[in-house]
């Protein structure tokens, strides 16, 4: 459409300049019809770059193309807050941008540590969480800033989130909450098998509780409530991105693709999902314009939006961090800044309906659990088909296969001896019907 309008634009050029040299009284007499050749041609081009300009505005941008963000320097984190894009840039600082990207200002200025990790709006208050500095606070939208970390015990923050009244912040160790606004903060007592488990690396609030990610497990907790719960996850990668999509979440694992839940409670990959994209290392998940999930794998041929491949023009590095804006998706890369794609139009698509939570019941179970050293590991099959039981060193290191056979329906029975494992936390892992099961067990002696 761009083309025509250029051409219809040099064709009315072309009738008004090329013409053979004529009498001057000739020339008069046939200025009205010159004229008059000229504006319909300009109208033609005018409605053609009309129409090129509803084009563009209904179906969007085609490709991904850079913003004028700082380039050279990994995005940590991307953040639609107050009407604004936010972005923290790795040894850069924290920038903002009202307009789309196409200019972007600087906010904190050397207050703010130059490593921002995380933003969080809570109340009156803007809050920064970096990586090497703890977290920072704001009264005025970010103009000015303050060191907020009086009972932080760690100052490498990952995430950040607001549930009610109350700040939680993911740290390299551990988890904390502050109920003044950020003024004190206290460690957040969790289930602690191992202190590898303690990084949280993702948080959400949803329906009234708090999700914090870490290596393996989910941990749930309410403000209500003292007590956490762990959630043995179907994976031992790190949960480095939630999204919540009405009663449903979906998290991103580091290497073992996308999960799905109901209730928080029973995690199942995502079988869709996961067919589709082309590495299980997820590191973004956003909304897109219909709440429909936008999931972003590293690598290429790895933005996935709904059942098409937002590829075009990418920057062959990936992206690293996704956020939805005003109906345009922007990507955060790892030297190349910040990129948009929009905006995105609303239409249906087979994929995103068959984001649901597959048949978690019934699953397997193990008893006794803690035992010294005999557990018995009990499972149903609806289909026939091939069954893996496989045990896991709390590392991840595969220590020996149960069960590799075929079954038909039927509920099953496999019993195993530890005795030569010293005592500790294992790890069960059960294949069955196209999905992966997590278990675990605990050698008490």
């Amino acid at each position: 459409m761009l083309c025509v309008f250029f051409q219809a634009l040099l064709q009315g050029l072309r009738h008004s300049i090329s013409e053979p040299k004529i009498p001057v009284l000739m020339y008069l007499k046939t200025a009205p019809n010159r004229f008059f050749t000229l504006l319909s041609a300009s109208r033609y081009a005018a409605i053609s770059l009309l129409f090129f300009i509803l084009y563009a505005s209904a179906f969007g941008q085609e490709a991904w193309q850079p913003t004028k963000s700082p380039t050279g320097y990994e995005v940590l984190f991307l953040s639609s807050q107050d009407k604004a894009l936010w972005a923290g840039f790795g040894g850069l600082g924290l920038f903002y941008s009202s307009d789309e990207g196409q200019t972007w200002i600087e906010r904190g200025d050397s207050v703010v540590n130059p490593f921002p990790t995380a933003l969080q709006r809570q109340g009156k208050f803007l809050y920064a969480g970096t990586l090497f500095g703890g977290i920072f606070r704001s009264p005025d939208d970010g103009e000015t800033w303050e060191v907020v970390n009086k009972g932080l015990g760690n100052l490498s923050v990952f995430c950040l989130a607001s549930l009610d009244k109350t700040l939680y912040a993911g740290t390299s160790k551990g988890l904390y909450s502050s109920e003044d606004d950020g003024e004190s903060w206290s460690k957040v007592s969790l289930p602690r098998p191992y202190a590898h488990h303690q990084a949280i690396f993702s948080l959400l609030a949803q329906d009234k509780q708090i999700l914090a990610g870490s290596s393996g497990a989910i941990y749930v907790g309410s403000r209500k409530s003292a007590e956490w719960s762990q959630i043995a996850m179907p994976t031992l990668f790190m949960i480095q991105t939630m999204l919540p999509l009405g009663k449903t979440i979906l998290v991103g694992s580091s290497g073992d693709g996308v999960f799905i839940s109901t209730d928080s409670k029973t995690w199942a990959k995502n079988a869709t999902l996961n067919r589709a994209l082309t590495s299980q290392n997820i590191s973004a998940l956003a909304f897109g314009p219909d709440s429909t999930a936008v999931t972003a794998a590293t690598g290429e041929n790895a933005v996935l939006y709904k059942d098409k491949y937002l590829n075009e023009n990418a920057p062959k590095e990936g992206f690293r961090r996704l956020a939805m804006h005003q109906k345009t998706l922007f990507g955060g890369t790892h030297s190349k800044g910040v990129w948009t794609y929009g905006p995105l139009p609303n239409e249906k698509s087979s994929l995103s309906l068959n984001m649901k939570t597959p048949s978690l019941k019934p699953a397997y179970t193990i008893f006794p659990n803690p035992s010294p050293q005999q557990f018995v590991v009990e499972y149903q099959v609806q289909n026939t088909g091939r069954v893996f039981i496989e045990f896991f060193s709390s590392k991840g290191e595969k220590l020996f296969t149960l069960i590799d056979e075929e079954h038909g329906p039927g509920v099953y029975t496999a019993e195993t001896s530890l005795s030569k494992l010293p005592p500790g936390a294992y790890f069960c892992v059960l294949q069955l019907d196209g999905n992966t099961f997590f278990e675990r067990l605990v050698i008490a002696r």
